[in-house]
């Protein structure tokens, strides 16, 4: 998407509280002093409040080591594509972001630049898309 001069663009991440795990859609209603209300059309998914997956793309890749110090290295399974993964903070500001091939089974990512804390990956392939939490030591 192309911005033009009177339009802001920005990655976030929102988070919902849903009864049910799955895909949800909803509209963000934004408002600043001296302005009328913006409405956004969103969809996402939510997590499963014990597994923290929120899909089944969730169970076909895994983090190592976690917590980590300086490399993530992320597994996937063979049933998996190529597709972005995005690294979130826990306040939902996007601050790495990593194409995968479609013929990965592994990919690195240098973490060692992030601050100590929590973060999520988010991989997204083609149809699907799931969430994994990580410590940056």
């Amino acid at each position: 998407m192309v911005a033009s001069e009177n339009e802001i663009t920005k990655d976030i991440l929102v988070r919902l509280n849903a009864t049910t795990v799955g895909e949800h859609q909803g509209t963000l209603s934004l408002e600043t002093e001296g302005t009328s209300a913006v409405n956004i059309s969103v969809t996402g998914n939510t997590l499963d409040h014990v597994t923290g997956l929120p899909t089944r793309l969730a169970n076909h890749f895994t983090l190592s080591p976690n917590p980590v110090e300086t490399t993530l290295t992320i597994h996937f399974s063979d049933n998996v594509g190529g597709g972005i993964l995005s690294v979130f903070t826990t306040t939902g500001e996007k601050v790495i972001e990593l194409n995968i091939a479609n013929s990965s089974h592994e990919a690195y990512l240098d973490v060692s630049k992030l601050a100590p804390g929590m973060y999520f990956a988010n991989f997204t392939s083609q149809h699907e898309n799931g969430v994994l939490k990580f410590i940056r030591r």
